[in-house]
């Protein structure tokens, strides 16, 4: 909620997380303030807490005052009140298909610096749940039945995947958050100055919602910025500003490279948060071979193999064409499969198509990667020889055909060549 004074001042007021601190403070003399013809009280010790409390329509709101002017708060005698801020969610009747939803507190924080910015590798992490985001914001979109104010668990859980990964990559970083509200809410409200927006800037936006989302009354205040398409937008930002960042060179466990030094990070989300079918195929199942195939047909029809693109992610000076023609396949795949596909999945599944890696933890992943390799090279997309680091190959690499693969031949021919094949078989 936000406050002024005849004077124009004004004043950020956040619903309290509770009463105790209130009634904490309440040991001091309060001051007496005419809010919006409301007398309230408002209870502030500058000795003991760097919080002003106060309860007004029977919620308990509270400012933080880490600015000493805003100590200031006090010492008024009139105030009106210029913005509501959003109304609560537990005021509106939930149907049946859009049950409340009460997220609690946010996952656990990885802290940054304010210098140390996000690396493009921590940016990726955040990107991988975009598609699944889009999904969700477009579905509740063109649902007449949803409910302001409340959301459905599966969208809930799409923008709490983002959140916890803009958590745990190092986008939270200590800062004064308050005297910058202004600037989110106006970036906010303004898709196209967001899109403007800097990396240190959206940091600071990240960093705004949070503190929000803490002090709402029901913790759903990043289902809120998500409904309205910000949160998507925000991520769209960030993976504008990733395509431009140079990748770290130091090598880890869990990154794919390229030949060229790309790398690519592996997605690093808990293994019951995408559950993809291994061994059997699911009747649920959203990607098949014969999609991955069809893309990788596609791909080599217009571009060429990889081995000819000239860089790792796009075939040089045709960026834009490879986006347009994953856009197209999307759109395809959607229409054959009633089932919503992004590009951008697309993309990604391109990636773990056309990296390499030295280990992969999570058999989920693993299966991405191996299905993708399968397609690729069966369409002829990738070649055999951009296979080496992920088996061992010597140099001067042939093309088999079917009737030419022995794998035991092959295996006896390497480090099995001392052998005796019989203890293999």
């Amino acid at each position: 909620m936000k406050v002024e004074n005849s004077s124009g001042r004004e004043y950020y007021l956040q619903r309290s997380k509770d009463n105790f601190m209130a009634k904490w403070c309440s040991i001091v003399t309060p001051s007496r303030i005419d809010l919006d013809g409301t007398t309230v009280e408002a209870f502030g010790d500058v000795e003991k807490s760097n919080y002003i409390y106060l309860v007004f329509e029977e919620t308990t709101y509270c400012l933080w005052a880490k600015d000493p002017r805003n100590f200031e708060f006090l010492e008024e005698t009139s105030l009106r009140i210029t913005d509501r801020g959003r109304p609560r969610s537990g005021t509106k009747k939930a149907s049946n298909d859009q049950p409340p939803r009460v997220v609690g507190r946010s996952p656990k924080i990885q802290m940054g610096k304010e210098d140390e910015l996000p690396t493009r590798e921590d940016l990726e992490a955040v990107l991988l749940h975009l598609p699944r985001l889009r999904e969700q914001v477009e579905a509740r979109a063109g649902d007449p039945d949803a409910a302001e104010g409340l959301y459905s668990e599966t969208f809930s859980s799409a923008v709490r995947k983002v959140v916890k990964a803009l958590f745990q990559h190092r986008f939270m970083f200590p800062f004064n958050y308050q005297p910058w509200m202004d600037e989110a809410r106006k970036l906010e409200e303004n898709h196209e100055l967001l899109a403007q927006a800097d990396l240190e800037t959206l940091r600071k936006l990240v960093v705004v919602h949070w503190r929000q989302d803490y002090w709402d009354y029901d913790h759903t205040h990043w289902e809120s910025v998500a409904a309205n398409w910000h949160l998507v937008k925000l991520v769209e930002r960030l993976r504008e500003i990733a395509e431009v960042m140079e990748p770290q060179t130091k090598p880890s466990v869990g990154k794919f490279t390229s030949d060229e030094g790309n790398t690519a990070r592996l997605p690093e989300e808990d293994s019951e948060e995408r559950n993809f079918a291994i061994a059997k195929t699911n009747k649920n199942q959203k990607w098949t071979h014969e999609l991955r195939v069809k893309m990788y047909s596609r791909l080599l029809a217009e571009f060429g193999p990889h081995t000819d693109w000239g860089t790792f992610a796009y075939p040089s000076g045709r960026k834009d064409r490879l986006k347009e023609v994953l856009k197209e396949l999307a759109e395809e795949f959607t229409r054959s499969t009633v089932k919503t596909f992004e590009w951008t999945a697309l993309d990604q599944q391109m990636i773990w198509g056309i990296t390499r890696q030295g280990r992969v933890k999570n058999a989920a992943f693993a299966s991405q990667y191996i299905l993708n390799k399968a397609a690729a090279l069966e369409t002829g997309f990738l070649k055999t020889s951009e296979l080496s680091g992920f088996v061992h190959l010597q140099t001067d690499i042939a093309e088999p055909n079917e009737q030419q693969v022995d794998p035991m031949a092959s295996e006896q021919g390497d480090e099995f060549e001392n052998s005796d094949r019989s203890e293999i078989e």
